[in-house]
């Protein structure tokens, strides 16, 4: 709890190649798991589209999705969203939770890559003094007519406030710190955003554009 408590404001976030040996875990440190499969590259990839979870799933997984696919659009032509994946879904009568009907899809909508989102814990902690909201959230990027693994990231990403009680002041103030972050309730989707984000951060670009002049500099 000392050791939370006196890093809060000081928290650096580092990217780690899953590839790599780990570094150890540092106390003021947000890490950010990565793995990129190198036959990203030798193809090119215009459009992806985001498969909804099944079950349909709670607020904060539909959040996680229109956070993905708004990073994804920085990325890629074109992001067919989970909804419009639904929705033709649905329409045309393709099963999306299975190999053939992904497939289906993706020759439907040209779409040769999809990606899921999902969220693995979520932990909401109150211990008078000091309070934390923290999330656990897996994505990945496959390729659609291969089913390989093209891209996958995992990030625990989480906020707290509170101080130890030193005097009764300060007692108060950390309840009242503590307090705040606890009964946020919108503190879980901006966690959820800044997580989303810095995991898109490790997505290779596939913008035309961002080709151009990657293609330009290296033949200069």
């Amino acid at each position: 709890m000392v050791a939370l408590v006196s890093v809060q404001g000081c928290v650096n976030t580092s990217y780690h190649d899953t590839k790599e040996k780990e570094p150890p875990h540092q106390i003021a440190e947000r890490r950010v798991k990565f793995w990129l499969n190198d036959s990203i590259f030798n193809k090119l990839y215009p459009c992806i589209y985001v498969i909804p979870q099944e079950p349909p799933g709670t607020a904060l997984l539909s959040l996680a999705e229109r956070s993905f696919e708004r990073h994804l659009y920085q990325k890629f032509e074109k992001v067919v969203s989970s909804r419009a994946v639904k929705q033709i879904a649905d329409k045309q009568m393709f099963d999306i939770y299975t190999r053939g009907g992904v497939l289906e899809l993706g020759k439907k909508m040209h779409c040769p890559v999809t990606a899921s989102i999902r969220i693995t814990e979520m932990n909401n902690s109150f211990l008078m003094f000091y309070a934390q909201k923290s999330l656990k959230i897996e994505a990945r990027l496959e390729d659609v007519k291969t089913g390989d693994l093209l891209w996958q990231s995992e990030h625990h990403a989480g906020r707290g406030d509170g101080a130890l009680p030193l005097s009764p002041l300060s007692a108060i103030s950390s309840v009242v710190r503590a307090s705040r972050i606890s009964g946020d309730s919108e503190q879980f989707e901006s966690i959820l955003d800044d997580a989303v984000r810095r995991m898109a951060r490790t997505i290779p670009s596939f913008k035309i554009d961002v080709l151009e002049k990657d293609f330009a500099s290296r033949n200069n």
